[in-house]
């Protein structure tokens, strides 16, 4: 398709390109065609291969101009600025020649109608005199040739991955399978919510004998079905964008999951490195969002040394799917509670990806986001906030916005727990509330909503969202290490509240622990109880512990002067309070304050209204001490100020179930094959230990403390 130089020398004027005046060098536009019609037969011609040039394009920018240029100099005008690249495009579509076409950014897009450029291809096979096969193989290699100059064209970041995106619809056109899924399977995750239309066209209607060679495009296909701009309903892959829809993230995940679950375990048979990367990955985030953590973590260490091999063979991974992979393994090492390999993975892939990220790219929110999210579990609120803003940042209409919204909403309900902001929390628990059990994050969202509560004494509230999770729930088996211990955390803030704590201790007794907040709750047990000397003894090995976050120590610290308080050692109260309130400071936190009983909190209060520090603490969360004031009084009482503890044994226990079930003392003891005698004994000692006095007064004070056998079902 080479233009004669008679063709080159009219371009200009007969495409209605601006012209200078001879008067004053001023831009006038020169009249516009409507259509082909009255043209010169080589100009003509020249308007005929330049729209045929735009048509090979998806989707066609006035900046594309010169990467058409590179790929077909001869078929290309030479357009000066982007003034006159502009102007020839709307010329185009005066006549009717192109279209304009939903973009994916602010600039004008536009493509050519597809009758149009089929009727042109017609005519110039003709005139060329070829067959339609002939040209059709022509055509396929000029598609190549073009998805080449795409992927080669050094651009910014932002255009660099559309012009991926159109790489991806050349190499379908012209059918290079293998090209095709190579890209595919290093950029899918990172197109899809910004240019999900782009593996819409690529990957609609893919041969079945081509799938059977290449099952990554099962997945590709499940992603273009349900990408945005493809038709509900078309017979062929180029009816597929008449009806343009949106599909939301959800639609599209669900198709893959279903996909993964069948091709997930083939990811090791793939002969690429980055095929076994992209099913690998999918495959772990399959376990992974099932709470196989095991399961995951297997896959990445079989992933590593094939990873290491390759590079170490100069068979480079596409940097997407590194930065993918790295993700992946601090999102999991996240969920399994492992702080320090999560915070050091998660850290690296922001590092990696964020500063060339843009708004709709997986890798960066997610892992900005989920960091985000363990900083403010960790109580480190600046870094939290920071990360917060970040991930916001790379939002979009077109990605996973429930999920990562969800995530937002949860950050953003942990800050307002350390504020003591009820107000605008309260909202954020009615959202948080709608989808709890959608998300992997699921039991940490319940923890903190559950606390939400518990600070307001709203006993009822967190009674019948636990009771949900038990009926409604997906359960405790399918669930991560990390949201398995913020359930049982928010089972046990509730049974202290409600000073059934004799059924907390069993609760730790049966799970092995995963958080250091787990035994935070275990010397609150013993506070509660009155234990203090054990108490004290957790309370400061949790201080002195590696590893335990701010948060944690500063509740930790609380609880020390609280019991201090209550022992009515001022001094040491007042030691206590000054590293309490440095810790709070530092963590920006309200909150370990405001978990203590209410008397024991006022008077604690009380003593650091005295303290220099006091107007900081205020200062760290944003308030005025008055505010701050103002917040602790609206907190309820959250906890007894005692709680009956008591070591039954084991064949109390039996006797105390039998009691309840009304079974006689003689009818125990043949039970039980023991002396009636025996019976008596343990039945007085079970009555001593309970402070009762006869069988009604034993089961009334056991009832309330939770200990009966129909409690615990």
């Amino acid at each position: 398709m080479t233009l004669i130089p008679e063709e080159r020398s009219h371009a200009r004027d007969h495409l209605g390109f601006p012209a200078l005046d001879s008067a004053g060098g001023n831009v006038s536009s020169a009249s516009p065609r409507h259509s082909f019609s009255g043209e010169a037969p080589q100009n003509k011609r020249l308007l005929e291969r330049f729209v045929i040039r735009l048509g090979m394009c998806f989707r066609i920018y006035p900046d594309d101009i010169s990467v058409l240029k590179t790929a077909f100099s001869e078929d290309i005008p030479r357009l000066v600025s982007r003034e006159e690249t502009q102007a020839c495009f709307d010329k185009l579509q005066r006549s009717g020649f192109l279209v304009q076409a939903a973009a994916t950014s602010d600039s004008q897009c536009y493509a050519v109608p597809a009758d149009v450029l089929e009727s042109l291809e017609r005519a110039e096979a003709e005139q060329q005199n070829l067959s339609r096969e002939e040209y059709r193989v022509k055509r396929k290699k000029e598609h190549a040739l073009l998805a080449e100059t795409f992927l080669s064209t050094e651009v910014s970041i932002v255009r660099r991955r559309r012009y991926q995106a159109e790489a991806l619809v050349q190499f379908r056109k012209a059918e290079a399978w293998g090209k095709l899924e190579e890209l595919f399977q290093g950029l899918s995750m990172h197109l899809f919510g910004t240019h999900d239309s782009y593996i819409g066209r690529s990957c609609i209607d893919i041969p079945e004998h081509v799938v059977r060679y290449h099952p990554s495009f099962a997945i590709a296909i499940a992603m273009a079905n349900a990408s945005a701009g493809v038709a509900t309903n078309h017979h062929h892959v180029d009816d597929a964008f008449e009806k343009p829809r949106a599909a939301p993230f959800e639609e599209v995940e669900s198709r893959i999951d279903n996909l993964v679950a069948v091709y997930g375990p083939q990811w090791a048979k793939q002969r690429t490195i980055d095929g076994k990367l992209f099913l690998g990955i999918h495959w772990m985030r399959h376990h992974r969002q099932r709470g196989d953590i095991a399961s995951a973590r297997d896959i990445a260490h079989r992933l590593m040394p094939l990873v290491r091999e390759h590079v170490a063979k100069g068979n480079l991974p596409t940097e997407s799917n590194l930065h993918w992979f790295e993700n992946e393994r601090g999102v999991l090492e996240f969920m399994d509670a492992n702080w320090q390999e999560a915070h050091g993975h998660l850290t690296k892939t922001i590092d990696m990806t964020f500063s060339t990220a843009v708004p709709g790219q997986y890798v960066p929110r997610f892992a900005c986001t989920v960091s985000s999210l363990q900083q403010a579990l960790n109580g480190n609120r600046q870094e939290a906030a920071s990360l917060f803003h970040m991930a916001t940042s790379l939002l979009d209409q077109h990605s996973d916005k429930k999920y990562i919204e969800f995530t937002l909403d949860l950050i953003q309900l942990i800050l307002c727990v350390d504020e003591l902001d009820f107000e605008r929390g309260a909202h954020l628990v009615r959202k948080l509330d709608k989808r709890l059990f959608r998300y992997e994050i699921w039991g940490v969202a319940l923890r903190f909503v559950q606390l939400f509560d518990l600070l307001l004494d709203r006993h009822s509230a967190k009674q019948a969202r636990l009771d949900l999770t038990h009926t409604s729930g997906p359960g405790l088996s399918r669930i991560s290490p990390l949201s398995a211990s913020h359930v049982r955390q928010a089972h046990i803030d509730l049974l202290h509240a409600f000073g059934q704590i004799q059924r907390s201790r069993e609760v730790y007794a049966t799970h092995p622990e995963v958080l250091h907040d787990e035994s935070f709750g275990y010397a609150r047990l013993h506070f509660l109880g009155g234990r203090y000397d054990r108490a004290l003894r957790i309370l400061h090995s949790l201080l002195n512990k590696e590893g335990v976050t701010p948060r944690v120590r500063g509740k930790s610290s609380a609880l020390i002067v609280a019991i201090y308080v209550r022992l009515n050692d001022i001094n040491k109260a007042e030691n206590a309070l000054a590293h309490c309130l440095e810790i709070s400071i530092k963590a920006a936190t309200l909150l370990p304050l405001a978990l203590l009983p209410a008397t024991v909190r006022n008077s604690v209060i009380k003593l650091a209204q005295e303290d220099h520090r006091w107007p900081r603490l205020a200062e760290s969360v944003g308030l005025t001490v008055y505010e701050m004031n103002c917040r602790f009084k609206q907190v309820g009482q959250c906890f007894p100020e005692q709680a009956l503890l008591v070591d039954l044994t084991q064949r109390e226990q039996v006797i105390l179930q039998m009691l309840d079930e009304g079974y006689p003392q003689v009818e125990i003891a043949r039970r039980e094959y023991v002396a009636l005698s025996t019976i008596k004994k343990q039945i007085t000692s079970l009555y001593r230990k309970l402070g009762a006095a006869n069988r009604a007064e034993a089961l009334k004070i056991a009832s309330k403390l939770g200990l009966l056998a129909w409690q615990t079902r």
